[in-house]
């Protein structure tokens, strides 16, 4: 599938919690994920650099 026929999800809030799950479940189903934080830039910068499913072969 070319990325622009891949679904892009945007999750506000998901660099913690609740948010960070929705991020991690959306990667793992193939979609393309916008990350939106006003606080946790330390933590959106580990979600984001991470692996995602489709990489862990």
């Amino acid at each position: 599938m070319s990325s622009k026929d891949r679904p892009v999800a945007l999750v506000t809030g998901s660099a913690t919690g609740v948010g960070r799950a929705c991020v991690l479940q959306f990667a793992a189903r193939g979609y393309d994920v916008i990350v939106n934080f006003s606080r946790s830039a330390d933590e959106a910068c580990l979600l984001y650099t991470s692996p995602s499913p489709r990489d862990r072969g």
